[in-house]
């Protein structure tokens, strides 16, 4: 099996770190990262470079951003779609409709695939919940309540534009959660 490689940009979020572990995928490059958040075994294996637009110079097929301004993300995602790689990013992805729109039309037109990170759909309990729903086990769905929360840190970043704020950081995993566990879509908010 050939293996996806994969470049890492920035650790501002959940960066897949368990790719180093993945039998189908190498870590090949990463920049925005302080060479001492890589696992010493992996190090020496690793290209890392000063920017984006370098590690968009290596042979690197997918990249996983988490960008250090979130703000800037969507941005960071076209050129990496432009330069003919496949996305991963860190959510949110996008902070207006409009650059997710565009997100949406330029991975289409270069056909590369984009996806937000999302992994708790493959996650134990969601999968368990899922099944449950789907066959009509609990009835119909009608309505989702549901809480995320962090604890307190001093380190939380203040700042809007790092990791778009609560709203658009943490609010964004409750309605991935009616979608994991509902099968539903959300079409308009």
């Amino acid at each position: 099996m050939e293996k996806i490689k994969i470049g890492l940009y920035g650790d501002n979020g959940h960066q897949i770190w368990f790719a180093f572990q993945h039998p189908g995928a190498e870590i090949v490059a990463a920049a925005g990262i302080a060479p001492e958040k890589i696992p010493a075994e992996h190090r020496s294996a690793l290209r890392f470079c000063d920017s984006l637009d370098e590690l968009l110079q290596t042979d690197a097929q997918l990249i996983s951003l988490c960008s250090p301004l979130r703000s800037e993300q969507a941005r960071h995602a076209l050129r990496c779609l432009e330069a003919g790689r496949h996305v991963y990013a860190e959510k949110p992805c996008a902070f207006r409709e409009e650059e997710l729109d565009e997100i949406i039309r330029t991975s289409r037109r270069v056909g590369r695939r984009f996806h937000e990170m999302a992994s708790v759909a493959f996650q134990a309990p969601y999968a368990a919940l899922r099944k449950c729903v789907a066959a009509g086990t609990i009835g119909e769905v009608l309505q989702v309540v549901s809480q995320k929360s962090y604890p307190w840190r001093l380190e939380r970043p203040a700042d809007e534009q790092v990791d778009g704020g609560l709203i658009r950081q943490v609010g964004i995993y409750n309605l991935r959660f009616i979608e994991h566990l509902t099968g539903l879509r959300v079409t308009e908010l």
